[in-house]
């Protein structure tokens, strides 16, 4: 006998023992233990081959160039029972709010709030549908339908690169605007790709959408933003700067050799850009460069303060469009004086260049008037005395055609013409970094003081206080943000009403912030 059998299961064997039976039952017993130990022994677990395919689109109620579609749901059939993947991703461009049902070997695709009329749409499933054991992604489809009778053929075709020329690894989005806001998206990796676009203006992002929220924030990294006017089809190859919110535009101006930039937000740039900056704010700079023959190399500070470099690239030079003038969005405050009145004119552009000439009109006459610079803007003094319309022009706002003339006009209202009072007073902190803000009754910046001690003239109303102070030095208050675990900065709203009625001055209000 193969007494060993017994060894590999912790079994003694008793010889002795088998030899008290008779023999007939010796040769039983031993018939019996050999067949418990085959039983016993372990096996590879029989079955077929792992499941590595995806499930396949067998039919849809949905083909592809369809016209008038007016199905309430997109219902897609497979060949084995499937579930949605990846459902932070959308399902359909333009961005289209849908619930996802499924059952079974079906999946039911519902917008929310109905089909847009006349709109193209495209059915993206790229990686959105897996089986239900093993998780395997269906194969990438893309179906375009209209629910009107024609479809826009429309498409843009984006590939980003580094500095050196080479793919960008890693997964982007592609976001499209349309001047009516409508927004188309997709994502992938090396070149995306986006159909079913009308012809027209579109506001261009490309970034790595790390939190998978459809929309460019800090944490996202590089970016890249243009302007595109599309009338046919459209193969792009774009370079996402490396700093956050910093996207630079570059256009051509009148001379071959001479390039403005715009940025999206306010830069803090090195002195190769700084001495060439035309005017800028918290929403933007504008830089003129002349001459520009080759690449640029140049270093900035964004908001956060990271020291980044950057290359202005002429070959990423937008022709679409031009940038002759800087938008001239302003306020306006009006002093009463015995003999004049003086309208201040504070740009909200920073601008280095200001105007030489300025002339006012009043019943088709145009006179000149004298003015004062002051910070960001100008001061006028006009020998107007009553509420209405009051028309300017004014040159050297144009970067290089001097001898045109600007128009613009201001409104003025009796309450323009109320003598202004005075707010004022302290605020009692020991805290050196302190920012004071008027907001007045419509919500908007109406004063600011970077000292502990405000004074403002403005007109009468009603306003609030607020107090913060400004770590980051950045002059603006910045608020917190969880995902790139920043804090925001303290913040204190004075708690009592301020109403400055005419003729009459607010003093000596003192405020003891409560951060």
């Amino acid at each position: 006998m193969d007494w060993w059998r017994f060894h590999r299961f912790g079994i003694q064997p008793r010889p002795d023992i088998l030899i008290q039976f008779p023999q007939p039952m010796r040769y039983l017993l031993t018939s019996l233990l050999l067949f418990l130990c085959a039983c016993a022994s372990v096996q590879s677990p029989q079955g077929g081959p792992k499941d590595s395919e995806g499930p396949v689109l067998l039919k849809s109620n949905l083909k592809n160039g369809a016209i008038s579609y007016r199905e309430k749901s997109i219902v897609l059939e497979y060949s084995e029972n499937v579930l949605e993947n990846e459902a932070k991703q959308p399902f359909l461009s333009p961005l289209t709010p849908v619930t996802v049902i499924p059952t079974g070997k079906k999946i039911r695709i519902t917008p929310d709030s109905g089909w847009k009329e006349n709109q193209t749409y495209e059915l993206r499933l790229n990686k959105k549908i897996k089986d239900e054991h093993e998780g395997n992604t269906a194969a990438d489809t893309s179906l375009i339908f209209s629910t009107g009778k024609s479809i826009d053929t429309g498409f843009i075709e984006i590939n980003a690169e580094n500095l050196s020329g080479k793919n960008l690894s890693g997964k982007n989005t592609l976001l499209l605007t349309a001047s009516d806001k409508t927004q188309y998206c997709s994502s992938g990796e090396g070149s995306i790709r986006l159909g079913g676009l009308a012809k027209g203006s579109y506001r261009i992002l490309l970034f790595q959408d790390k939190n998978e929220n459809l929309k460019y924030e800090e944490e996202d990294g590089r970016l890249y933003s243009d302007s595109i006017r599309l009338d046919s089809n459209m193969r792009l190859k774009c370079r996402p700067l490396p700093q956050m919110f910093k996207p630079l535009r570059i256009f051509h101006l009148r001379k071959k050799d001479t390039l403005m930039l715009e940025s999206s937000r306010q830069m803090f740039p090195d002195s190769v850009l700084l001495k060439n900056c035309v005017g800028n704010n918290e929403e933007g700079t504008l830089f003129c460069l002349f001459p520009v023959r080759e690449n640029r190399i140049y270093k900035q500070t964004d908001s956060l303060g990271n020291l980044t470099t950057d290359t202005c690239d002429l070959s990423r030079i937008d022709s679409s469009r031009s940038l002759p003038v800087i938008p001239l969005k302003r306020k306006l405050r009006t002093d009463r004086k015995p003999k004049e009145l003086q309208v201040f004119l504070a740009w909200t552009w920073k601008i280095f260049r200001q105007p030489e000439l300025i002339e006012y009109s009043l019943d088709s006459v145009w006179k000149k008037t004298d003015w004062e610079k002051t910070g960001a803007g100008i001061m006028l003094k006009l020998p107007v005395m009553k509420p209405g319309k009051i028309r300017l022009r004014f040159d050297t706002l144009l970067f290089y055609n001097r001898q045109s003339l600007r128009k613009d006009s201001i409104m003025l209202q009796s309450s323009d013409l109320e003598l202004p009072g005075k707010i004022s007073g302290n605020i009692e902190t020991d805290f050196s970094d302190i920012k004071v803000e008027l907001i007045g009754n419509n919500k908007e910046l109406t004063g600011k003081s970077a000292s502990k001690s405000f004074q403002w003239f403005v007109s009468p109303g009603q306003y609030r206080i607020q107090v913060y102070r400004d770590i980051n030095g950045d002059g603006r208050y910045t608020g917190g943000n969880k995902l790139i675990n920043r804090k925001a900065e303290p913040l204190y709203i004075y708690p009592e009403k301020i109403e400055l009625k005419p003729g009459w001055d607010l003093e000596n209000i003192r405020i003891k912030p409560e951060f």
